[in-house]
């Protein structure tokens, strides 16, 4: 098997579920020697992984819902993962 995680053979990696299930699964394909939350980041940098944090995700969600306060909508959902890693700024490892 080629080495998998290199220019000519990226990981691709998605991650279906929520909290705990996606944790396990991430957890599960990973399998770093190290599953703190710094060496995974540390892990994805290395691979360039673009990845999204929990402070991301709540960046993303505080968007969505000032995007919504002006229609009287609790929120407007982005449709195009490109606004919502707009909304994040600098914070996403690319």
């Amino acid at each position: 098997m080629p080495n998998i995680g290199t220019p000519e053979n990226p990981l691709r990696v998605a991650i279906i579920g929520a909290g705990p299930s996606g944790f396990y699964a991430a957890g599960h394909i990973l399998s770093p020697s190290d599953p703190s939350p710094e060496a995974i980041e540390q892990l994805l940098a290395e691979k360039n992984v673009r990845y999204v944090s929990f402070e991301d995700w709540q960046a993303i969600d505080q968007a969505e819902v000032g995007r919504g306060e002006p229609h009287g909508r609790p929120r407007v959902k982005f449709v195009r993962v490109e606004e919502m890693l707009d909304a994040v700024g600098e914070g996403v490892v690319q």
